[in-house]
């Protein structure tokens, strides 16, 4: 289940990102956002879906002097952990996740 809060480290080539995803399953879709320290969601998912453990999602991260980027996640929930990898115009990277 990909439902809940994850304490999740992105690991990009601008440098790591440590982020909380708050993700809800509706049915197939999954829905939610990354939160800021306030625990407002700051960053939205978008086309999430979710099959069994599997899931997958899109959301446009901002970077400082470069817009933003539009990661498409796919990973894997065991227990309470996850972990994946994140595609982007700089490439793949790796990302992991335990459950709050």
């Amino acid at each position: 289940m990909v439902e809940g809060k994850w304490d999740m480290l992105l690991k990009t080539p601008l440098g790591d990102r440590q982020l909380v995803l708050d993700a809800k399953e509706n049915g197939n879709v999954l829905e939610g956002g990354f939160l800021s320290d306030s625990g407002e969601v700051i960053l939205t998912i978008f086309e999430g879906s979710v099959e069994g453990d599997s899931f997958n999602f899109k959301v446009d991260f901002p970077v400082p002097d470069m817009g933003s980027f539009t990661f498409t996640l796919d990973g894997t929930v065991t227990g309470d952990s996850m972990s994946g990898k994140a595609m982007m115009a700089l490439g793949v990277c790796d990302f992991s996740a335990v459950r709050l």
